[in-house]
């Protein structure tokens, strides 16, 4: 793929045909979850991208991106739009440490303390002797009875670790 990146590049219908038309405007961040071999330009009427997308890049490549995406997306506040590209990394690789780590890292800084439970517990299913999974799980099961001693209860309460 060949983009125009950032502001600036206004371009009208041209030769009677409807694709020259430019709609949208693209930032590199945009095609962080398309993993891609990527060559970046800069010409006199602005930056530019060329995109290389193998269907057969290897799935630790994919998996880095989606990562990558996800660092952009929380960096501009689209918490929501990190998580999704956590989720998908994860389905793609279920027992990556890091993609389980970011995304319950992120859910736990957004207080969905369930959900960083659940990817906890996940990950531990697939890797018993992830240590620091199984520590992390049990200092948030240990905030969430301090929060629910002091009567501040929460529906996204994760359960205690059983196999501790």
């Amino acid at each position: 793929m060949n983009i125009p990146l950032g502001p600036g590049w206004a371009h009208p219908e041209a030769y009677g045909n409807p694709g020259e038309l430019h709609r949208s405007q693209w930032e590199v961040a945009d095609l962080a979850p398309y993993p891609s071999e990527t060559l970046l330009l800069d010409f006199p009427c602005g930056p530019y991208g060329v995109f290389w997308c193998s269907k057969d890049l290897p799935l630790e490549r994919r998996v880095e991106s989606l990562l990558c995406a996800a660092d952009s997306r929380e960096a501009e506040n689209d918490v929501e739009g990190a998580l999704r590209h956590l989720a998908q990394a994860r389905g793609l690789a279920p027992a990556d440490e890091r993609v389980a780590l970011a995304q319950a890292g992120l859910l736990l800084r957004s207080g969905d303390f369930r959900g960083a439970a659940d990817v906890l517990q996940a990950i531990l299913a697939l890797k018993p002797d992830f240590d620091y999974a199984r520590q992390t799980l049990s200092r948030v099961a240990d905030l969430v009875e301090r929060r629910n001693e002091s009567g501040s209860s929460s529906s996204q309460d994760p359960p205690r670790d059983k196999a501790k």
